[in-house]
């Protein structure tokens, strides 16, 4: 429902980054390393280490920062639960080898312009490059890079399940939609 809601909104975001993004893009600019601090259950994080070399994916927008210390700021805010590990992304950026991640500069339009705030569209890939603990800052650090992979990987399967669906009956496509 809320989605439902906020629909046009969320039409209008994706269609401005795209727009700030091709900006971004033509004007050659480069945005070598971004950086999110956060907080994430333990249980995730496992999750997340195993998949080392592996890719992740968005399923919203993804706010990063340019500064390192702002970032820094959101991984060590204090937490009352003992399940919780510290996070800082480093997220490597490659603008003209990118074409299906979309993401803006948007400290101009933010409120909080001192964040330095970049913006990544939803559904945007990283591929885990490394995982490792920094006991300097009492944090683990998670070196990630935007990759086109995810768009591969979701095409091959949309195409997948056409296939299927064009080789099932439709008495048993309807079963298996009714099933769902």
């Amino acid at each position: 429902e809320q989605l439902r809601i906020f629909r046009f909104f969320i039409a209008d975001l994706s269609f401005n980054l795209a727009n700030e993004y091709e900006k971004l893009k033509n004007k050659g600019e480069k945005i070598p390393i971004l950086y999110r601090g956060l907080k994430m259950e333990e249980e995730e994080f496992r999750n997340l280490k195993q998949n080392e070399g592996g890719l992740i994916s968005t399923n919203g927008f993804l706010s990063a920062s340019r500064s390192k210390n702002v970032a820094l700021q959101f991984a060590k805010k204090p937490s009352k639960r003992s399940d919780i590990v510290s996070i800082l992304y480093e997220i490597e950026c490659y603008i003209q080898e990118l074409d299906s991640i979309i993401f803006a500069d948007i400290t101009e339009l933010s409120v909080y312009a001192k964040e330095s705030e970049v913006l990544f569209d939803l559904g945007s890939t990283f591929e885990i490059i490394s995982v490792k603990e920094d006991f300097q800052l009492n944090l683990w650090l998670i070196k990630l890079r935007t990759s086109n992979k995810g768009t591969k990987i979701a095409k091959e399967y949309i195409e997948f399940n056409r296939k299927e669906e064009d080789e099932t009956s439709i008495e048993l496509l309807f079963g298996k939609l009714l099933a769902d």
